[in-house]
């Protein structure tokens, strides 16, 4: 088998069919919440070590691939000349306008695309971004993608996964409903892995930093019950229980602690 294939299937064996306009537009406003409610300095973390190395500066032009509601994209348009959120979900762009308005930066522009079928060089694309970012994005998925990345780019690319994601909230709502612990395509290591080898074996020479973070928050019960239900709402109605009872016994006095832990890989290469 040819190796590129190999680690091609080792990405898609283990994907899961999210790509589908329909699933992002009805996760989008929860999306949007849970990432507005719950800390996170990761963007902030890796923003500052890119603008630190110079890959983000203030003439950089930024293109963020499947970008949903923002998270990278304001912290990156308050460095550089402008940036582009790409995303398959029009909510997603809508929630992603609303971060940006309340955020104050004026350097965003929004595209409703699927990449995995966008002609960069019809659009008037090619080579037009100086860096292009895309994180947690399920459409790159291929050999073919990185390529599609590499296209839009005149200088960088970054892909970022996050190889661990876990909470104190989603792992007591696992242990009640009995979700087995299974590997989380969400958080597979094997993504890295591959698209690492799929680019080594193309002549690149990716570098890869890890940006970690805990934290702990006190959150209100009605924040965590609109943020967790949605996901694990059917699991529980399948097994006979109530996920808002099972969100609500965690709580004192209506307020829950949430601890969480991340560690998410950044792959960054040069395309010339």
């Amino acid at each position: 088998m040819d190796r590129i294939k190999y680690y091609e299937k080792l990405i898609n064996m283990k994907s899961e069919d999210r790509g589908r306009e329909a699933f992002w537009d009805a996760k989008a406003k929860s999306f949007s919440e849970k990432q507005n409610m719950l800390p996170d300095m990761i963007p902030e973390e890796v923003t500052r070590f890119l603008a630190s190395n110079e890959y983000l500066q203030s003439d950089t032009s930024v293109l963020d691939i499947g970008g949903g509601s923002g998270r990278y994209a304001i912290p990156m348009a308050k460095i550089a000349s402008r940036v582009t959120i790409t995303d398959i979900s029009a909510n997603m762009l809508k929630y992603a306008k609303e971060n940006v308005d309340n955020s104050g930066v004026k350097n965003i522009d929004y595209a409703k695309l699927d990449i995995k079928t966008a002609d960069i060089k019809t659009m008037g694309w090619e080579g037009k971004y100086d860096l292009v970012f895309a994180n947690m994005c399920p459409a790159i998925s291929s050999a073919a993608d990185l390529e599609t990345m590499m296209l839009a780019a005149n200088k960088w690319c970054a892909l970022g996964r996050f190889t661990e994601k876990a909470d104190n909230v989603t792992s007591a709502i696992r242990e009640v409903l009995n979700i087995p612990d299974s590997p989380d395509p969400h958080t597979d290591r094997n993504f890295t892995y591959a698209f690492f080898n799929i680019l080594w074996l193309k002549g690149y020479t990716p570098l890869v930093n890890y940006f970690s973070e805990e934290t702990v928050s006190e959150i209100s019960l009605e924040e965590i019950i609109s943020s967790y239900s949605p996901k694990f709402r059917d699991t529980a109605k399948e097994a006979g229980k109530d996920v808002e009872e099972i969100i609500s016994s965690l709580a004192v006095n209506d307020i829950i602690t949430v601890k969480r832990r991340s560690t998410l890989a950044l792959l960054l290469w040069e395309i010339n």
